[in-house]
């Protein structure tokens, strides 16, 4: 069956306002001695980072729970991931703009954040959290403007359609392997229609985010429930 994707030019998929952006900061992990007196007791670097690039690795360890500027993180997260200029892909933008506007009503516990496409360099961002809640445009073959809601989701469960679902994927793999990946992780995300240059949503998306919006409300309360 074929879909119609027609576009709403009234729906941007980043709509004037702003939100919180990541600054470019990584986690650090140690893979080398730090003192002296722990080459001779031969301490061995931590298993599993010998593959991870270079910049993610350095001599020091911070606490993860706080940010390299000393702020407490709070133990939920709510990323919204995407490309704002590949139409349908910056839905999980556009999401977590709407929701961010009720930020006061979720207090300290909830932090919301525009991830964009930088996958990576978000590892210092997850750090540290008790959960993880992703909004995104997620291809799984359904009709258009489709809603998902994935608990516990790892990896996703077709094959990638967009550079940064892999960069999800890739980040949460990161994150596990370095003993960093929130407990509790979670996807609300769209099915898109059309992923091409613009910056306009298609109808089916655009009519889906109120019920993405009420999906992501529902995923908070359980992520606050405990």
């Amino acid at each position: 069956m074929r879909h119609s994707c027609g576009a709403d030019p009234l729906v941007r998929s980043r709509p004037p306002g702003r939100l919180l952006a990541p600054k470019k900061s990584y986690p650090v992990v140690s893979r080398r001695p730090t003192r002296a007196s722990d080459a001779d007791q031969g301490v061995r670097p931590t298993p599993g980072l010998e593959n991870l690039p270079s910049y993610l690795l350095d001599t020091t360890l911070v606490s993860s729970s706080t940010t390299t500027t000393g702020f407490v993180k709070a133990p939920i997260l709510v990323l919204g991931v995407g490309n704002a200029l590949l139409g349908d892909d910056g839905a999980g933008l556009l999401l977590l703009s709407e929701l961010s506007r009720e930020a006061d009503a979720w207090g300290r516990e909830v932090e919301f954040l525009d991830g964009g496409t930088q996958g990576l360099a978000l590892l210092d961002h997850i750090a540290g959290r008790r959960a993880l809640l992703i909004l995104d445009a997620v291809k799984l073959g359904a009709a258009p403007g489709a809603v998902h809601v994935l608990r516990e989701w790892r990896r996703p469960a077709a094959r990638s359609s967009t550079a940064h679902e892999s960069n999800v994927t890739e980040l949460l793999e990161a994150s596990t392997l370095l003993g960093e990946c929130p407990e509790r992780v979670a996807l609300v995300g769209i099915e898109p229609c059309r992923i091409a240059t613009g910056m306009e949503l298609s109808q089916p998306v655009a009519r889906a985010l109120a019920r993405a919006a009420e999906a992501t409300r529902e995923v908070l309360a359980e992520f606050l429930s405990g």
